[in-house]
């Protein structure tokens, strides 16, 4: 997580995280931005890029398109495009063997040069679609020359990308590659991580978003949970908000921002997604007894205008209502509920 902090993340800066999965240095950013950015989550593997997306949902996420790319296959749209990448690679895993025991039995020199390889080939890919003068962090949870400094010189020799120290002062520096350096288990409470942030040569500007002016025949959910002024898509049925409009051409996007809205019989049905996003200032407050019942998917018994509301408990938004004839009736998907 630390890397994220390290990465020196400016409002308004667009982000490539490029193997994203399961999403936490992706919420960190996301975070940081807020309103101002937007996150291109990526990973490579389906089922994975499926939980991150779970992920960004139960944060309520709303800056963040997740995708499920290789983007060796289109990184030639994008190339110049990012303020900031974190490339967490894919390795063999050395710095975790304290804490597994599985990822030291899987490990073997065969496995050090096969992930090199791969490790070399995404390192090219991200650093091409890095803007001129903006910052990739480079990372692995291995202690291997081969795939921590053997890469990162590679790029080194072949561009004219070169390193900056980050700003803090507990990390161990590399013996091999100067500005290179190594989070180590015994020094605090986590396990062993290799780090370089590397620079394209050039001024860095902050990415001036355009605002979309896109409007559909479902202008007045918009008005009534106040988005109306972001950017809003509407994709197969389902309505998508983000602060800003993103050209996204040639990638694989399984959520484009908040997912708000979903056709269902004709009718737009708000999805979790925006629960969890939208502010609790207007949510009907749940007591305890009746936040028990909520995440048992149980019918609440509350007069309450007809139509959709949110349901809060301590302020904090955890789902979806439909009010009827003295009821609240239960819209928590039912892989959230607990009996």
């Amino acid at each position: 997580m630390s890397v994220v902090s390290l990465l020196g993340i400016e409002q308004g800066d667009l982000i490539l995280d490029l193997c994203a999965a399961p999403g936490g240095k992706t919420v960190q950013a996301s975070l940081l931005l807020g309103e101002s950015g937007i996150i291109i989550a990526n990973d490579i593997s389906h089922s994975r890029a499926l939980v991150l997306s779970q992920n960004i949902e139960r944060m309520g996420l709303g800056n963040i398109i997740v995708t499920n790319n290789d983007f060796s296959n289109v990184y030639q749209s994008f190339e110049n495009t990012f303020d900031r990448i974190i490339l967490d690679a894919p390795c063999s895993g050395s710095g975790m063997f304290r804490k597994s025991d599985k990822m030291m039995n899987d490990w073997s020199i065969n496995k050090v040069l096969s992930c090199q390889k791969e490790q070399q080939s995404l390192l090219q890919i991200a650093y091409k679609m890095l803007k001129p003068g903006g910052t990739l962090a480079y990372i692995t949870c291995s202690f291997s020359k081969e795939e921590n400094e053997d890469v990162v010189e590679s790029l080194l020799t072949s561009s004219n990308a070169f390193l900056v120290p980050p700003t803090y002062s507990g990390l161990y520096s590399s013996l091999h590659l100067k500005d290179t350096n190594y989070f180590l288990p015994f020094s605090f409470h986590g396990e062993g991580h290799f780090l370089a942030l590397i620079k394209k040569p050039g001024f860095h500007s902050v990415t001036i978003y355009g605002k979309n002016s896109y409007q559909n025949n479902r202008r007045e959910l918009l008005e009534k949970y106040g988005l109306e002024k972001r950017n809003n898509l509407e994709i197969n049925g389902t309505l998508y908000s983000l602060p800003y409009s993103f050209y996204y051409k040639n990638l694989n996007v399984l959520r484009y921002g908040v997912r708000c809205f979903d056709d269902v019989a004709k009718n737009s049905k708000p999805h979790h997604h925006l629960a969890r996003f939208l502010s609790s200032e207007k949510s009907i407050a749940l007591n305890y007894e009746e936040f028990t019942q909520y995440l048992a998917g149980e019918v609440i018994k509350r007069e309450s205008p007809n139509g959709y509301h949110v349901v809060c408990f301590n302020q904090i938004n955890v789902g979806w209502v439909k009010a009827s004839n003295g009821a609240l009736k239960n819209l928590l998907p039912k892989g959230l509920r607990r009996r």
